[in-house]
């Protein structure tokens, strides 16, 4: 009972469809690089965490408040902040994608879908209720 030698993946499963031979050389543009699209996505789900933590403001109680106006465009503008972010995210990581055939950015839509349930929520005044 010897102990099984690993295999390895083929390259073209590992790099994902790309040689290595066929990157050597090849600098990908500003906003298809792997770590700017990584960044981006991660600043996303923190301003989305953010934005779920101001939430409160335009809840039953902040929307009766007589600073409900204010309250209501602080969150806009917050949610406008974190959408605007996850769309770059998305768009980021398909024009990578596009290049090297890396796997859908299914994080990165969820949470450009998050933000626009969150804002037809908020414009049709469910959060309110």
């Amino acid at each position: 009972m010897g102990r099984k030698k690993k295999q390895r993946l083929p390259e073209e499963l590992r790099t994902g469809g790309v040689s290595e031979s066929g990157r050597k050389g090849y600098t990908y543009p500003f906003f298809a690089r792997p770590d700017v699209g990584s960044f981006l996505t991660v600043l996303a789900a923190a301003c989305f965490l953010v934005q779920l933590m101001i939430l409160p403001l335009v809840g039953p109680c902040g929307s009766r408040a007589p600073h409900a106006l204010c309250n209501l465009i602080g969150f806009l503008g917050m949610l406008c902040v974190t959408g605007g972010v996850a769309v770059a995210a998305t768009v980021s990581k398909l024009r990578r994608r596009k290049i090297d055939g890396s796997p859908l950015p299914a994080f990165s839509i969820a949470l450009c879908v998050g933000c626009l349930l969150i804002l037809i929520c908020t414009l049709t005044g469910l959060f309110s209720i």
